[in-house]
């Protein structure tokens, strides 16, 4: 099962692999629990994290090191790149997913250079604060509304 995410990967983001130096950091497979599975990837600029779950492909980014991680759909949001990468996990999907990184390579990555990191990460925790609370408005009863 592995062999076919690391190819329907190695499909969509071909190009942006050799173009960006990407290389495998860590696979994980797991027999027991719906063949989820695990295969990062890392340039010197940029790391990514495909997650299968129960069918489902997800896409993280982060920083090279992998230290942290988040959701590729919520970046595009915040970079504001209209991005239409929610769907089922399909090879479509990761093919979306490899034209909009190779889109807006220098943007995302941008977001993970050592020394903006730390802005970066405050910033994204406030725009998905804000994101949360237009979607969920507090009617000023408790954090969640009323208990």
């Amino acid at each position: 099962m592995m062999a076919r995410l690391e190819r329907d990967i190695h499909d969509a983001f071909r190009d942006l692999f050799e173009a960006k130096k990407f290389r495998k950091t860590f696979e994980h497979y797991d027999d027991q629990h719906f063949g989820n599975e695990v295969l990062m990837y890392a340039s010197p600029e940029l790391a990514l994290k495909f997650v299968r779950d129960r069918g489902e492909i997800l896409l993280d980014v982060g920083p090279p090191d992998g230290t942290s991680w988040y959701m590729a759909p919520r970046l595009y949001e915040y970079l504001r790149i209209a991005s239409n990468a929610y769907g089922p996990a399909d090879s479509a999907l990761l093919r979306r997913h490899a034209h909009l990184l190779s889109e807006n390579y220098d943007r995302i990555s941008d977001l993970f250079i050592p020394e903006r990191l730390a802005a970066t990460e405050t910033e994204l925790r406030k725009f998905w604060k804000l994101n949360a609370e237009e979607m969920f408005p507090s009617d000023g009863v408790g954090e969640y509304g009323p208990h």
